[in-house]
């Protein structure tokens, strides 16, 4: 067996997510304003590409490259009916996490004052959300947990966070044994 397959990476989390927007001006006052991200940075042109800004989320930056002709992929004007909806060629959406249920309840309540368009709020398990679409059509949800998702131990027998009855092939090996036989995939190679 290939021995860089068995070793593991150290993944310390999410560091950044980058996307494009048609007006930098905007996205500044959508995530700033409006979200109260704070601006972390803004920089000018780059040899392969324009000005940008990263907005800081908690731990998680969120980084935007201004690119007057992109061409974005926005959801289709009833995506709110559906609430989850799968755009070819986009990303589908970006969670963001809060630190308690009064703030998720505040930013909705902010961001329908300010005549964004938001869904109601939805349960996933344990996770309390809604979604919204920010200025450039990019669906983000807002999200609360009652508990550090991050730090809980992996219980594979959980069945509010394994409850697929028909679960693919490498989930069901994952909670059998705990752990997935790599050479599986290194002979699909």
């Amino acid at each position: 067996m290939n021995a860089s397959l068995t070793t593991r990476p150290k993944w310390q989390g999410a560091h950044h997510l980058a996307l494009v927007t048609r007006d930098l001006d905007a996205t500044v006052r959508f995530y700033h304003g409006l979200l109260g991200m704070p601006l972390w940075a803004a920089m000018g042109p780059m040899l392969y590409h324009g000005r940008h800004c990263f907005f800081k989320a908690g731990h998680f930056l969120m980084h935007f490259f201004e690119e007057p002709n992109a061409e974005i992929a926005t959801p289709p004007s009833d995506w709110m009916k559906k609430r989850v909806t799968f755009i070819p060629g986009a990303y589908q959406h970006i969670a963001l996490a809060l630190d308690d249920e009064e703030s998720l309840v505040a930013l909705r309540a902010r961001l329908v004052t300010a005549g964004v368009d938001v869904t109601e709020m939805m349960e996933q398990g344990p996770i309390l959300q809604f979604l919204f679409s920010d200025n450039n059509g990019i669906i983000l949800e807002a999200n609360w947990t009652p508990f550090d998702m991050i730090e809980q131990p992996i219980d594979y027998s959980s069945s509010q966070l394994f409850n697929d009855p028909n679960p693919v092939p490498a989930v069901q090996e994952i909670m059998q044994t705990g752990y997935l036989n790599v050479s599986r995939f290194e002979n699909n190679q």
